[in-house]
């Protein structure tokens, strides 16, 4: 038998496992609906719908575009 000290601890412990599982669990289930969403949209079509929470707005279809492609030209350009 444990004392009630290491008990309450024990207990505590329990809890917080359960409560870490349950939180894997949740962001397990929308990391992989944000992968099924990405997944069956095209590269514009994801920027249109993350522009608005990241920028505040909607960009046109031509300005992201050209700002997909300065960042791919960028991100190839070898520096040095």
């Amino acid at each position: 038998m444990w004392s009630p000290r290491r008990q309450a601890l024990a207990d505590e412990h329990e809890a917080l496992l359960a409560e870490a599982r349950n939180t894997t669990d949740r962001l397990r289930l929308i990391l992989d609906i944000s992968n099924t969403i990405v997944a069956n949209l095209e590269l514009e079509d994801l920027l249109q719908v993350v522009s608005v929470p990241v920028l505040g707005r909607t960009c046109s279809r031509c300005s992201t575009t050209r700002s997909v492609n300065t960042f791919f030209e960028r991100s190839r350009t070898p520096t040095g």
